[in-house]
């Protein structure tokens, strides 16, 4: 990922890591939390290490341990140099907002230094991340501020994915329809997927839907479930995603011609545009 970064003079701010202990580390985080943090890191500036890929452009030079992918970064330049190993790398300063994004493509755990104390760092998850830079997307641009234009939907458009969910339904005579959601969630920018079942028993059917989908999304984008769009959106989801076609329907007819027909076309799927419930 190549990203755009400028120089300035280290932060003086109060800790992050006393913050995040206050905050989103704590077991019962809540929204608030999150907000409270997203609003003190955002505008800080961090020392990164990054890498030349040529043509001018720059990279970031993530770390990885036993598959897990990994960025370091530290208010302070000095302690960043001390601690790891920078041979053929760079430092570079970017806000915590920039960061923020690199999580909207890559997945990564994010780790802050403040002092060469391990408790004195602040471990992210990626989920973490994501959910602050979601944050960020609803401050900017509310879900009710603009209208998303068609082209941004059919990019998350996922033929292949969608060809095989249409296949799993009629393979399982269970399920008798499915819905297929875009949903932007608080904001035009947090667009994820939902799968909707009428079958007997939704759980092992969504769980194997959810590992044939991971590698199909970006990695900000969630495959939620009907009850957990139901439990964040303020108005009722299931209703209005019901009253669209679904993307599969046990009286679909299945005679040659008609499959034929159903793969050349684009399968239905709804759209909806989610506020966040306030409780």
């Amino acid at each position: 990922m190549n990203i755009s970064l400028s120089k300035n003079e280290a932060s003086t701010s109060p800790s992050l890591v006393d913050l995040a202990n206050r905050t989103v580390l704590r077991e019962d985080a809540e929204g608030s939390d999150y907000v409270a943090f997203y609003e003190a890191f955002e505008g800080r500036k961090f020392h990164i290490l990054v890498k030349e890929m040529g043509g001018g452009q720059i990279g970031v030079a993530f770390r990885e341990s036993e598959g897990i992918q990994s960025l370091v970064t530290s208010e302070s330049p000095q302690l960043l140099s001390e601690q790891l190993e920078t041979e053929g790398l760079k430092l570079h300063e970017a806000t915590g907002f920039a960061i923020l994004r690199m999580a909207e493509n890559t997945e990564f755990v994010l780790a802050i230094m403040e002092s060469v104390e391990e408790k004195d760092w602040v471990f992210l998850t990626h989920d973490q991340l994501v959910l602050l830079y979601r944050i960020a997307n609803i401050q900017a641009a509310p879900a009710d501020a603009r209208a998303l234009d068609d082209h941004q939907v059919y990019k998350m458009y996922p033929k292949a994915f969608l060809d095989w969910l249409y296949r799993y339904c009629r393979e399982n005579p269970d399920i008798e329809r499915c819905w297929f959601v875009i949903v932007a969630i608080g904001s035009t920018n947090n667009l994820d997927v939902v799968v909707v079942l009428d079958s007997q028993s939704d759980l092992p059917h969504l769980a194997r839907i959810r590992e044939r989908a991971q590698p199909e999304f970006a990695a900000n984008v969630s495959v939620l479930d009907e009850q957990g769009l139901a439990n964040i959106a303020a108005q009722d989801v299931s209703t209005t995603i019901r009253a669209n076609k679904p993307l599969f329907d046990r009286r679909h007819k299945q005679h040659p011609l008609a499959r034929l027909a159903r793969a050349l076309r684009r399968h239905p799927f709804t759209f909806l545009t989610v506020n966040l419930t306030q409780e």
